[in-house]
């Protein structure tokens, strides 16, 4: 129940505060005096819009903030709603429930509002809400989603709509399945497949195949590494060959190739070199001796000369002078001739140094070749030494003729293993095709027999998807059947109601009247069927306030009032009085407890009712 409404700077109104009551109330007034400014506040109030503007746009003066409050009674609770606003935003929402002031957003209050009546926004804004452009707007944009939403709910269809949705899905799913797996059947092949005992037979000979081939590389592995083994000996064995090559050459031993190089050449030379060294040494000493020896003997001489020549020098004083080693007197044809026999020994003795140094050097020399021999010769022996130990044992007595003997047995046994790996390759190779192929065969089989057990399971498939189509088909109409039915019956005293009513407005004949799917009005006589569109604009008027006022009653219990806005405008006289009639008796009986109508019949109203509850308020 509408207790109040308060406007500011909005519409028609600077300010304005009205009461009301249970009740028809009449706002008259000329045209743009505020009738229908009245039933847009309600309406802004309740869903945050107006029905024939943007309210923003509405507001009077753009300096100061426009207002809508209203009061309503609902379940014995008293709610106040208040927005505020200005042409360029929202600026307040509230709600106050039992002295309980609560802010919110422009449309959680929208939101909560509604919760209140139980209703959406369109079926508030069409269905309770009926205004002058209603008319013209119902054919064009029939309230069908508002009524079905109502329709669902009330009459306790929605499950079924949801499951008849949930059918619908089923259905599309079904048909998708059945175009997927038909186009799947168009590309699986129709070939027979073979026998399981085929496929099992041929499984055990590539299995016996594949035994095989793993013996065969395993042999070839062994091969391999059998190869390696002795391709490393030989390759030993011609070192160990080419060293004594190079020991006899480098050496220059005299040897045989059936003289041992190692024990009997080799070691027994280095032996040989080692004796002359010590004999040559010996040889040496004896010569370095000498050499110290006549070196003396010509520093003695040297020292004689000297005294000699002293001698003479002084001979030149004295005709005898005595003789400084023996003292005899020696005069100077003696010491002159004593000087130059002293000159022949010390010629004689510094050819004998000449030649002892030169014995001296060139044994050194010799010595240090031997040294040098030898250390060739213990180099080769580390080289020989550093052979694997097998090579070496298997090659004792080490001469040419053995390692001969070694190199060709091994190269004949290298040469035998080399062709029997080739042998063994060739088995091989010929074995992977043998299993390749049959593993060709045996998947091909394999695919053959999957491909028939896809297609076996895609016709079960194929199968199930039909049945399930057709029982969603079924379903499907059942549950349109049963909602249709629920519809009827839920709706069928209303329609009978405004049948009534209608008969008395069009008494001519008896009518039947209806919803389509649509939310469109249909009237049915006995002669014929009408279209809402082939009324006239005062029976479009009258037969939408009479299903408007029903509907609401019956869809909308929470909701004890409903706003008409100039419902008289089109109506002959007649007419005019039997739709106010409708509409008290309508109130009397508290099918609606509440009307707010809005005309510009004063007269009229004032003429022909003064009955109890029915207040006119004169707008001006």
């Amino acid at each position: 129940m509408i207790k109040s409404l308060t406007i500011k700077n909005w519409k028609a109104f600077e300010e304005k505060c009205i009461t009301f009551d249970k009740g028809i109330t009449f706002f008259v007034g000329r045209n743009g005096i505020g009738k229908t400014t009245v039933l847009e506040g309600i309406c802004l109030s309740v869903t945050g819009r107006s029905v024939t503007a943007d309210f923003h746009e509405l507001v009077r003066d753009p300096n100061l903030s426009a207002e809508v409050k209203l009061d309503i009674e609902i379940e014995g609770k008293r709610v106040s709603i208040r927005r505020k606003f200005n042409r360029d935003r929202k600026l307040l929402a509230e709600m106050i429930c039992d002295n309980n002031k609560q802010r919110m957003t422009w449309d959680e209050l929208t939101s909560e509002t509604l919760k209140f009546f139980s209703v959406d926004e369109m079926f508030f804004s069409r269905l309770t809400y009926m205004s002058e452009g209603e008319v013209y707007n119902y054919l064009k944009d029939p309230p069908s989603e508002a009524l079905n939403s109502r329709i669902q709910e009330i009459f306790g269809i929605r499950g079924l709509q949801t499951l008849e949705n949930y059918i619908r899905i089923i259905r599309k799913d079904r048909s998708s399945s059945i175009r997927e797996i038909s186009s799947e059947l168009k590309t699986i092949s129709k070939k027979k497949p073979a026998d399981e005992s085929q496929i099992e037979i041929l499984d055990r000979k590539i299995m016996g195949l594949k035994e095989k081939e793993k013996s065969l590389q395993e042999k070839k592995d062994i091969l391999f590494e059998t190869i390696r083994e002795i391709e490393e000996k030989y390759i030993n064995y011609e070192k160990l060959k080419e060293l004594c090559g190079e020991i006899v050459q480098s050496l220059k031993l005299k040897i045989t190739i059936t003289t041992e190089v190692f024990d009997k050449g080799l070691r027994d030379f280095i032996k040989r070199l080692e004796a002359k060294i010590i004999s040559n040494e010996e040889d040496l000493k004896q010569t370095q001796a000498l050499v110290g020896s006549v070196q003396s003997r010509l520093a003695y001489l040297n020292d004689i000369k000297q005294l000699l020549q002293s001698v003479v020098a002084e001979t030149a004083k004295k005709e005898e002078v005595p003789c400084p080693i023996c003292k005899r007197l020696i005069d100077k044809p003696l010491a002159s001739s004593l000087i130059a026999e002293t000159e022949k020994q010390i010629e004689g003795t510094e050819k004998e140094l000449f030649n002892a140094q030169n014995t001296s050097s060139d044994l050194q020399t010799k010595i240090s070749g031997f040294r040098k021999t030898i250390q060739m010769g213990r180099d080769y022996e580390t080289k020989i030494n550093a052979l694997p130990s097998s090579i070496l044992k298997k090659a004792k007595p080490l001469t040419f003729d053995k390692i001969d003997k070694l190199l060709s047995s091994l190269n004949e046994s290298l040469n035998s293993k080399i062709r029997e790996q080739e042998k063994n390759n060739s088995e091989l190779e010929a074995l992977k095709k043998e299993i390749y192929k049959e593993t060709q065969e045996l998947a091909s089989m394999r695919a053959v027999v999957m491909q028939s057990n896809r297609l076996n399971l895609l016709k079960e498939r194929l199968r199930i998807a039909y049945e399930g189509q057709m029982l969603a088909e079924i379903l499907h109409e059942a549950i349109k059947f049963t909602i249709q039915r629920q519809k009827d019956y839920g709706l069928e005293p209303i329609f009978i109601q405004i049948s009534h009513l209608w008969d008395k407005f069009r008494p001519e004949s008896k009518w039947k009247i209806a919803l389509d799917k649509e939310g469109i009005i249909r009237i049915q006589s006995k002669e014929r069927q009408y279209g809402f569109s082939n009324l006239s604009g005062g029976e479009k008027t009258v037969l939408l306030v009479l299903t408007r006022v029903m509907l609401c009653r019956k869809l909308a219990p929470k909701i004890d009032f409903i706003l008409i806005d100039e419902p008289l405008e089109h109506l002959d006289i007649r007419n005019r009085r039997s739709l106010l009639n409708f509409l008290f008796r309508v109130n009397k009986a508290k099918i609606i407890p509440q009307i707010i109508v809005t005309t510009f019949e004063e007269t009229l109203i004032r003429k022909y009712y003064t009955e109890e509850k029915t207040r006119i308020e004169l707008l001006n």
